[in-house]
C-alpha cells in the first residue's frame, strides 16, 4: 500500500513563489491604475445631461425664430408651431439625456464584470496549473517510491529463492 505524499511535496517551489509575487505585483499595479478610472467612470455615469441638452435645444429653437417677420407675428399658427417644436425638442433632449446616462451606467457595469471575469479566469488558470504541477510531482514521486519498493521486494525475493536453492537456509 502506497504512503501518502509528504507535506514537503506540497510546498510551493521558489519558482511558484516568484510567479505568485509577480502576479500579486501585477494585480496591485492594475488596481492602482485602473480602479480609479473605473470609479471615475462610475461617478460620471451618474451625471445628468438633461439640463445641458435641453439648454442646447432651447438655444437652437431661439436662434431659429430669432428674426421674426411681420408675417410671422400676424400668423398665430407659426407661434403654435414654434411652441410645439420647442416642446418636442425638450422632450427629445430629456430622452437623449436618459439614454446617455443609461448607456454610461451599462458601460461601467460591463467593464466591472469584464474585470471580474478576467480575474476569475486568471485565478482559475493559475490554480489549475499549480494544482496539476503539484499533483504531477506528487504522483511521480509516489511512482518512484513504489518502483523502488517493488525493486527491493524483487531483489529480496530473488535472494531468498537463490539462497534456498543453494541451501543457505537449512
Amino acid at each position: 500500500m502506497a504512503k501518502k505524499p509528504k507535506k514537503s511535496e506540497y510546498k510551493a517551489s521558489e519558482a511558484e513563489k516568484t510567479e505568485a509575487k509577480i502576479a500579486q505585483k501585477e494585480y496591485l499595479d492594475y488596481k492602482r491604475k485602473y480602479s480609479p478610472l473605473l470609479e471615475a467612470a462610475k461617478i460620471d455615469s451618474e451625471r445628468d445631461y438633461s439640463s445641458l441638452l435641453k439648454g442646447r435645444a432651447n438655444a437652437d429653437i431661439a436662434q431659429t425664430t430669432a428674426f421674426p417677420s411681420l408675417r410671422a407675428a400676424e400668423n398665430s399658427y407659426l407661434g403654435a408651431a414654434t411652441a410645439s417644436n420647442a416642446a418636442k425638442a425638450m422632450l427629445e433632449a430629456g430622452i437623449t439625456a436618459t439614454n446617455i446616462k443609461d448607456t454610461n451606467k451599462t458601460n461601467v457595469l460591463a467593464a466591472a464584470r469584464k474585470q471580474a471575469t478576467t480575474t476569475q479566469q486568471g485565478l482559475s488558470q493559475a490554480a489549475r496549473i499549480g494544482t496539476s504541477n503539484i499533483l504531477a510531482d506528487s504522483r511521480n514521486k509516489m511512482l518512484v517510491r513504489g518502483a523502488t519498493a517493488q525493486a527491493l521486494g524483487d531483489i529480496g525475493t530473488s535472494t531468498m529463492i537463490y539462497g534456498k536453492e543453494k541451501g543457505w537456509w537449512g
